[in-house]
């Protein structure tokens, strides 16, 4: 991006600088004199014009003020140096490596000239014709702004695009009561599924529990390593192709539940690239009532064609043991409660004792059951509970023990019961449509949701677009109301950014990119380049009205002037970002954010903006004249 666009200050001191060798026959170092006169106050205008778009990014809070510091201060710094060479060092290097133009151009420039010459002639009729008619110059803006207007609310928002970061991460729960045994099958038989499947590298599993679920003898879990990013260009073998043939693949596996899950744009932020959120409830209930809620909200999601796939991770159907223990009948042998608690924690669980140092290691000592004594309900009963008097009596005889279904763990959200869910949108779909039909579906009286933590950061961020523009085009008038000294100069050139920013949503549009932060930032860039090309424009017609041509005649020969520069401007920074619009592998989705944005703006504002460019100054140039008294007479002829 900085390559793409703060090149424009270099060229237009280079191109000023040869324009004016060929037009008045002067030397390379009178030209280059000539030309910092003519565009230092352009070049500087630009520059603070640009800045004041950026920098209040810097300030801006939360994750997303993380993600624009880092682009605010970038190209901050690196604008103000390219400023800087282009005052201080282009005009030198103008003046001793330019060559005095050839009368006759090399026969291989012949079709570049042409094609240049062609398009001045036809940009120019369009100048001349929309100059002399505010009124539907005015009709042009409004046709601009109502259209961006409208592809505002049709482009779909999301807080960060979908990365293919190269893995897959999946997640499978069996039946409860399985054996880690028969966990262990089906996760074999997964890796035996992606071995097969086209794009797969490698894959690893973990038994016994998994990020999704918790821990459990019927759980599994772990990753899918797909193929390099160069090997995987074609449809088939991009990451939602092959997680789709994975999802059919499995369903034959009739032992368990798969899920598989692209991971987060961002490591850290999330654990998935699908829309989380907390299932709560509100008035407080047992954990029976809130799994039937889950469930019932679960089955809703699933029917709805705008979701893929949901999952939650509550379940209150784990097979448990439960002692129903006879108070009374323990306290006549002498027995308390804690004892035989502590009792079954060391012979079921583990009971930490010391450590001891052999060989240079040190090591616990726990106590603990052979799992050949405690591996059933029978082993259990038998377990003997020491006495005061010295004799022991089996648990069996303080209670019963009865197999229940309970839950494996609780989740608190607030101080909330709660379940987790995971919904990725089908595709076309965009997460901020998929959270605002999970704001309306109808929920359980005493439930409700609560976002995750990207979900939150994205409903923050939801309509933050439109005040990071006004704010940037605020700040970028008031300077060039400090520049020019005058309120209705800059009008014209704020006024012009509409039309490119109508180009960027109409190329999210047609592209069914998502406005995503990326987008954003993108849209506050196109300002300040619009902005600065504008400033071209203008900067040569008040020159020249200040020579005394008529306002007809400044705004067409500021646009004869400049066409050529701000051209060359426009294409360097088109042509620079598209690596980013046709980018693939890591960061694609970012990169198509921003570069989508941006090229499609500046083409907007290049085929169409600049027509309107002459327009809009010639139109409040007569309106401040009016104003002021000062009209010249001459713009009647």
């Amino acid at each position: 991006l900085v390559i793409g666009s703060l090149v424009d200050d270099a060229i237009v001191v280079v191109e000023n600088c040869q324009s004016l060798m060929l037009r008045e026959g002067l030397t390379a170092k009178e030209a280059a004199s000539k030309s910092m006169k003519q565009i230092t106050s352009a070049i500087i205008a630009t520059t603070l014009v640009t800045l004041s778009c950026y920098l209040p990014l810097a300030f801006y809070s939360g994750m997303t003020g993380m993600m624009y510091a880092q682009f605010a201060v970038t190209m901050c710094i690196a604008l103000m140096l390219s400023t800087t060479v282009a005052l201080v060092l282009s005009p030198v290097l103008c003046a001793y490596m330019l060559k005095p133009p050839r009368k006759k151009p090399l026969a291989v420039f012949a079709p570049f000239n042409w094609t240049l010459s062609g398009s001045r002639r036809v940009y120019l009729r369009f100048v001349k014709f929309f100059v002399r008619r505010g009124f539907l110059t005015l009709v042009a803006l409004a046709g601009a702004a109502a259209g961006l207007w409208y592809l505002s609310g049709q482009v779909p928002t999301t807080f960060l695009p979908k990365e293919d970061r190269g893995y897959i991460s999946w997640y499978c729960r069996l039946a409860e009561g399985q054996s880690l045994e028969r966990t262990i099958e089906v996760a074999d038989a997964l890796h035996e599924i992606a071995k097969a499947t086209p794009g797969v590298q490698s894959m690893t599993s973990r038994c016994g529990s998994n990020g999704m679920w918790g821990s459990g003898e019927n759980l599994c879990g772990g990753l899918i390593r797909l193929d390099h990013w160069d090997d995987r260009r074609t449809p088939e073998l991009q990451i939602d192709a092959i997680m789709d043939r994975l999802r059919k693949a499995t369903a034959g596996i009739y032992a368990g539940e798969f899920f598989f899950n692209q991971p987060a744009a961002i490591k850290g932020l999330g654990g998935s690239a699908g829309v989380g959120f907390n299932f709560c409830s509100i008035q407080g209930c047992e954990p029976e009532e809130l799994i039937v809620a889950v469930n019932e909200f679960l089955a809703a999601l699933r029917a709805h064609p705008m979701v893929k796939s949901a999952v939650h991770g509550f379940t209150c159907s784990t097979p448990q043991l439960e002692l129903k223990l006879d108070r009374r009948k323990a306290e006549l042998l002498g027995l308390t409660p804690k004892l035989v608690f502590s009792t079954l924690q060391n012979k079921l669980a583990s009971f930490y004792v010391n450590d001891f140092n052999l060989k240079g290691g040190v090591y616990q000592v726990k106590l603990q059951n052979d799992p050949d004594y405690r591996g059933g309900i029978a082993d259990v009963e038998a377990i003997r509970i020491p006495t005061p008097n010295g004799d022991s009596v089996p648990i069996s005889s303080l209670g019963s023990i009865e197999y229940i279904g309970g839950t494996r763990e609780t989740m608190s959200y607030n101080e909330m019961l709660a379940a987790w869910f995971d919904v990725h949108p089908a595709p076309g779909v965009s997460s901020s449509e998929v959270m605002r039909l999970i704001e309306t579906l109808p929920k359980p009286k005493g439930f409700d949701i609560e976002w995750g933590p990207v979900q939150l950061q994205e409903k923050e961020n939801e309509g933050q677009l439109f005040w990071l523009m006004a704010m940037a085009m605020i700040f970028a008038y008031l300077f060039l109301v400090a520049q020019y000294e005058s309120w209705t100069i800059p009008v014209s050139v704020m006024l012009s950014v509409i039309f490119a920013l109508a180009g960027a949503f109409l190329g999210l549009w047609l592209t069914k990119t998502q406005s995503s932060v990326y987008a954003q930032l993108g849209c506050v860039m196109l300002i300040g380049l619009s902005a600065k090309n504008a400033i071209l424009m203008v900067e040569f017609a008040k020159q020249e009205r200040a020579a005394g041509k008529s306002i007809v005649e400044a705004a067409y020969n500021g646009a004869n002037l400049r066409y050529r520069a701000v051209l060359m401007t426009a294409w360097s920074f088109i042509i620079g970002v598209l690596p980013l619009v046709f980018a693939s592998s890591a960061g694609a989705g970012a990169m198509h954010g921003i570069g989508i944005c941006t090229m499609s703006g500046m083409l907007a504002a290049t085929f169409v903006g600049l027509i309107f460019v002459p327009a809009l100054y010639a139109l409040f140039q007569r309106l401040r004249e009016r104003v002021t008294g000062s009209f010249d007479r001459r713009e009647k002829t």
